[in-house]
């Protein structure tokens, strides 16, 4: 049976769609430890409720690049959510990983994109919208991302309990507007929207 996604709001074809996605995660997971073993029995609430939150948090259209997307959070779930309104580009570096986002794309029918290369080795691309989940700090993902940005650009992070010590240290190097929003699954973490992202002069 799929899972009870009432409290956030989505449809019975989307709850459906999740259920699949679920499903072959556990399936690919066996494999590939996409999901390590803590965090596997608590999917849903650690890592679906958080996608629809984070996707919930974008007020661009356009495409939305995930970087080291590994089980397709928050990238697939965005996709979902969005019901293919919007592409959706995966960056992820291992191929193994890159198989089973490519699985799920082609059995879910979502209108995703997957690119198996390390994301500084990228160039050509323009984001509306970037996310990335437990991928580096926010000082590192800010340099990792820097070719894919215009000042348009919208930067969607879930980040831990640290997040004001990453903060500080990313401003070292940049300015942004900052919009750290809740999260609703671990007390004292965010999700941070930055917006205006400018690397300073005097950066190194």
């Amino acid at each position: 049976m799929p899972h009870d996604m009432s409290c956030l709001n989505v449809s019975r074809e989307t709850t459906l769609k999740f259920d699949q996605y679920v499903k072959i995660l556990f399936k690919w997971n066996e494999a590939i430890n996409l999901v390590g073993s803590s965090a596997i029995e608590d999917v849903w609430q650690r890592h679906v409720y958080e996608g629809v939150h984070t996707s919930g948090l974008s007020r661009k259209n356009g495409d939305w690049y995930d970087f080291g997307s590994g089980a397709g959070f928050p990238g697939i779930v965005v996709s979902i959510i969005g019901g293919n309104t919007r592409k959706v580009i995966l960056i992820e570096s291992d191929s193994r990983k890159c198989s089973f986002l490519r699985s799920v794309r082609r059995e879910l029918g979502l209108n995703i994109e997957v690119i198996n290369a390390r994301a500084e080795c990228l160039r050509g691309y323009t984001a509306d919208t970037i996310s990335a989940r437990a991928l580096a700090p926010l000082r590192d993902l800010l340099s990792l991302t820097a070719s894919f940005r215009t000042l348009d650009t919208e930067h969607i992070f879930p980040k831990g309990r640290n997040w004001i010590n990453e903060v500080n240290e990313a401003r070292i190097d940049w300015d942004f507007s900052l919009e750290p929003e809740p999260s609703r699954i671990e007390e004292g973490a965010v999700i941070l929207r930055l917006t205006n992202v400018r690397q300073k002069r005097d950066a190194s």
